[in-house]
């Protein structure tokens, strides 16, 4: 299940961060959050089958990758200026406290409801207080594109013509080719 749950994140972060950058945070949150609940409650149909089963480690890595780190790194980045290292820091803190506290959670639910019982309700649960909060607590507008701004004064204000690089010319750069390889090194060291 694991290996499956993996292989969406060589095509589905790239589709958030268009996600993103066209609608927001907030949208894209929303519906992650209301998508990845559901794909979760759904591994309680789980018949034993192999097939059945890839199937929904398929399903879940994928809407998995919807509400990962890049969501919640580009809402922070989006509102901070200033101190965004500690934002990034403390939004991080969210993986440790759920690595923390969901296993006793899960361990509770299934002891007291059954296995199939607990997915769902976890599921439900976490999926639907996360998009409550996303959809009441996310409201970043985002940044205009470079080619929505037709007036020049518009584009000044906006910061349609702030610095920086093409999408084009930031991959083409040494600086995110290492930060790539630093990243695929990091990933393999914290999965071994």
């Amino acid at each position: 299940g694991y290996s499956v749950h993996v292989l969406p994140g060589f095509v589905v972060p790239a589709l958030v961060g268009i996600g993103i950058d066209r609608y927001g945070p907030r949208w894209i949150a929303v519906l992650g959050a209301l998508a990845f609940g559901v794909t979760y409650s759904l591994l309680a149909t789980a018949t034993g089958s192999i097939a059945n089963w890839l199937l929904l480690w398929l399903l879940l890595g994928a809407v998995g990758q919807v509400v990962s780190i890049t969501l919640w790194c580009a809402a922070v980045s989006a509102v901070f200026s200033a101190s965004r290292g500690v934002a990034l820091t403390i939004v991080m803190l969210g993986t440790a406290i759920a690595a923390s506290g969901a296993p006793l959670l899960s361990n509770w639910l299934i002891e007291h409801y059954g296995f199939r019982t607990a997915l769902v309700a976890i599921g439900a649960g976490l999926g639907g207080s996360v998009a409550l909060l996303a959809w009441f607590g996310l409201r970043v507008v985002p940044r205009p594109r470079r080619h929505d701004a037709k007036d020049p004064a518009v584009s000044r204000a906006s910061g349609a013509d702030a610095p920086g690089l093409t999408v084009r010319q930031g991959l083409r750069s040494p600086f995110f080719s290492k930060l790539l390889v630093l990243m695929v090194l990091t990933s393999a060291a914290a999965s071994t």
